[in-house]
């Protein structure tokens, strides 16, 4: 059976402006009264052809990701993206996709979607990267933009599991 991975730092391409229910280090909580909001995605740029928003999580140890649980605001989810492992010793070697998404995890479900085709819903979507194989101390989720007319993000929960 899946155990949940206690995260212990995040880290996000950009936060709005200081506000405490705002901060990336919700991410690191069950709560649902604080969330992470990005900025605006700025448009391309010759240093930044394809800007995305960018969040890192670390927990203690290798480990082998089996499924990443997020959870947007409606209207604010985030859309395409790529999942890569962060190792020590190696540098980011990606989870090969297609990933698929699913409504929950019990460890036997049913994909509903395919990776970047996150539901425009408040609810917990599930990433299941059982085929990805290979391990890392942390990994690095980048969301191609958002649903909102200035492509913004916001997440209120991200739950890593383990087998």
């Amino acid at each position: 059976m899946p155990t949940e991975i206690t995260l212990t730092d995040v880290t996000t391409s950009s936060t709005l402006p200081p506000k405490s229910s705002h901060s990336s280090r919700h991410l690191l909580t069950s709560s649902l009264e604080t969330a992470w909001y990005s900025k605006n995605l700025p448009p391309p740029s010759p240093t930044s052809p394809t800007p995305k928003h960018v969040i890192t999580l670390t927990w203690s140890g290798s480990k082998t990701l089996v499924a990443l649980g997020l959870m947007f605001q409606g209207g604010f989810v985030g859309k395409g993206g790529k999942l890569s492992y962060l190792n020590s010793s190696a540098p980011l070697s990606t989870v090969d996709p297609p990933l698929d998404i699913y409504s929950e995890y019990d460890g036997d479900y049913e994909p509903i979607d395919t990776w970047g085709e996150f539901e425009d819903t408040n609810d917990m979507q599930i990433i299941g990267v059982e085929e990805g194989g290979g391990e890392g101390e942390g990994i690095r989720i980048e969301l191609d933009e958002g649903t909102d007319f200035y492509k913004r993000v916001i997440i209120y929960r991200v739950v890593c599991w383990e087998k």
